[in-house]
């Protein structure tokens, strides 16, 4: 299971509303535990590693929110983090005989060894032990450290006692067994595993008193794996007094492993819900907000390694759902990496149900981006159908959306895209039924492309919008109360600016193939008759519209120009063009209309008085 299937996985549980955020951390750590038995083979080593310290990560937020309390008390970290440090082995050749080898070496003038076998014997006179009996001490306190890291208390007790160490197990005993823990045998164990014995100890020895004297100074440098030595620091001090306390180890192995960015949150988690609160903030402002996925996967952090950013911000996502405090920048990065066309298209119906986890006010930024972009009708339809069963605030994420492109249609005029991108949004808008906000939308989209001259862009919208059809439609929906006024002038208003847009259309298709504006001779045929007629046709039509006054301001004179101009080429081929500019003539002059006001006098005069005359003169 590579990332894209965890992303698609975490993504379903998230959408089941059936599933509580209780249930989230036990089922993600399944998930995680899966995907980690199915990559053991992988060649990956890096990934696997992750997906383990992730199930890791899973377990413990499983393990914390199965309790009663908010923080994460002491038994429970201890158990967690000695689930994943390897269990030590048995020492081989064990004798029950203490120091056998310097026994058998006492009365020998060569060796200068201890003569007095008491177990203080070597620190009273300064001595050591044989050097093979030396060599099983290292392995026998080895041991009985790892157990006692571990937690292990009776088989370090018991491991004592077969092997003859009545002094550690007797301490053992003291400090974990019934009786009450003397505070001067704490500083006395302190002391023994102090500096100024560290030359005389074994250096696991030391460290056995440094577990029972809560000294980590004699602990850490023992610890091999980051969670070795936080767990030391929970043996020793019984709290996290740093953040970052991997990195106070001086081997450059742990404080790198320190630096991952999931023992970094399982830190955090450990701390107690505030702390990881506090961390995934102070994170969150580290990660460069970038809508270009490749950015997402390249970037350091100060906190953490060289990481898949996008995976990180899955994981914090994901835990922030458990917590129900989600944090609005982290929601954007992971659906911008959603929406990334390197993943499966299917990724963006994941959308929603991240979505859903914002308040109102938040989700129209984010979701509105993505709305506004979508261009693909499938997978919008398929986007409306999933966000409609949550509770996400469609309305205002569409307007949201429709703003945006709106705004990068006025930025981008020229750019033909932009204008497709405003449809296709108005489209969606009135697909998921917002027939009001839609239709308010269409007008104003009508007004913009006609302002800016987009005739091309105009035409688009009204083949989209099939206005008749939506008429059906809004009428079926509202039959038991009919229209609303708003929406009958909006439709209204809508067949008029796509009857206007069609007038312009056709009068330019028309003057195209009349050869308007230039000298060539014109000879008509039986496809430009068909043309030219539909053009003027549609000027009547056209010049029946009730909009906005700034567009009959602009297209009025420009249409009944062009359609002069085109008359002029076709005069002498059909009569039939001469009686339409009396009637344009007609109309022009006509009180009900007042069209005549769109034109100067002298300009009216000069285009209509010449085609009067020549028809009285006729």
């Amino acid at each position: 299971m590579d990332e894209q299937n965890l992303i698609e996985v975490f993504g379903e549980v998230v959408s089941d509303l059936d599933i509580n955020y209780q249930q989230y951390p036990s089922i993600f750590y399944e998930k995680c535990r899966y995907a980690t038995s199915l990559n053991i083979a992988s060649d990956n080593h890096e990934r696997l590693e992750e997906l383990k310290l992730e199930t890791r990560l899973w377990l413990l937020l499983d393990t914390l929110r199965s309790k009663d309390t908010k923080n994460f008390d002491y038994a429970n970290r201890v158990e967690w983090l000695s689930l994943y440090i390897e269990k030590p082995q048995h020492p081989a050749e064990i004798s029950g005989v203490k120091w056998v080898n310097t026994q058998a070496d006492i009365g020998t003038v060569t060796k200068n060894e201890v003569t007095e076998l008491d177990v203080d014997g070597p620190l009273r006179q300064g001595r050591p032990v044989n050097v093979r009996d030396n060599q099983l001490d290292y392995h026998i306190f080895k041991y009985i450290f790892q157990l006692l890291l571990l937690g292990e208390y009776e088989l370090a007790t018991k491991f004592c006692a077969d092997t003859n160490n009545w002094t550690l197990r007797g301490a053992i005993q003291y400090v974990y067994g019934i009786e009450a823990v003397d505070a001067v045998f704490i500083e006395n164990c302190r002391a023994m595993s102090s500096d100024t014995q560290s030359q005389k100890l074994d250096v696991y020895e030391r460290g056995i008193y440094g577990i029972l004297g809560r000294d980590i100074n004699a602990v850490k440098p023992l610890c091999t794996t980051w969670e070795e030595l936080l767990l030391a620091h929970i043996r020793t001090q019984k709290t996290i007094d740093e953040f970052k306390i991997a990195l106070q180890s001086s081997s450059p192995e742990i404080q790198q492993e320190g630096k991952n960015h999931y023992r970094q949150l399982m830190l955090a988690l450990i701390e107690g819900e505030s702390s990881f609160k506090q961390y995934v903030e102070q994170l969150v402002s580290e990660l460069n907000v970038s809508s270009d996925p490749a950015d997402l996967a390249e970037e350091k952090l100060e906190n953490a390694v060289l990481i898949n950013k996008i995976d990180l911000v899955r994981t914090i996502l994901h835990i922030q759902i458990v917590f129900q405090h989600v944090l609005e920048p982290v929601v954007r990065l992971y659906v911008v990496q959603l929406c990334d066309d390197s993943h499966q298209p299917q990724s963006i119906n994941l959308v929603p149900a991240y979505i859903k986890e914002l308040n109102v006010q938040e989700q129209p930024s984010i979701y509105g981006q993505v709305l506004a972009e979508l261009m693909n009708p499938i997978l919008i339809s398929q986007q409306l159908e999933i966000a409609e069963q949550f509770p996400i605030d469609l309305y205002k994420c569409l307007e949201h959306a429709l703003n945006l492109n709106f705004e990068l249609y006025e930025q981008n005029v020229a750019v033909k895209s932009v204008s497709e991108r405003v449809i296709r949004c108005i489209c969606t808008t009135l697909e998921a039924k917002r027939f009001e906000l839609g239709f308010q939308s269409a007008i104003k989209a009508y007004h913009l492309f006609l302002l800016n001259k987009d005739i091309n862009g105009a035409i688009k919208l009204s083949l989209s919008l099939d206005i008749e059809h939506l008429k059906e439609q809004v009428f079926n929906i509202s039959a038991a109360s009919g229209y609303t006024p708003e929406i009958v002038l909006q439709l209204s208003l809508l067949r008029d600016y796509a009857a206007l847009s069609d007038c312009c259309y056709k009068l330019n298709e028309a003057s195209n193939i009349c050869g308007v504006g230039t000298q060539l001779p014109f000879t008509a045929s039986e496809e430009s008759l068909v043309v030219v007629n539909a053009a003027c046709d549609s000027v009547f039509v056209g010049l029946q519209f009730e909009g906005p006054e700034d567009i009959k301001t602009s297209y009025f004179p420009e249409i009944v120009s062009q359609l002069l101009k085109i008359v002029e080429r076709m005069e002498t081929v059909a009569n039939r063009f001469s009686v339409i500019v009396m009637q344009l003539a007609t109309k022009l002059a006509d009180d009900k209309d007042e069209l005549y006001k769109y034109f100067s006098t002298d300009i009216l005069g000069a285009l209509v008085t010449p085609y009067l005359d020549s028809q009285v003169c006729s």
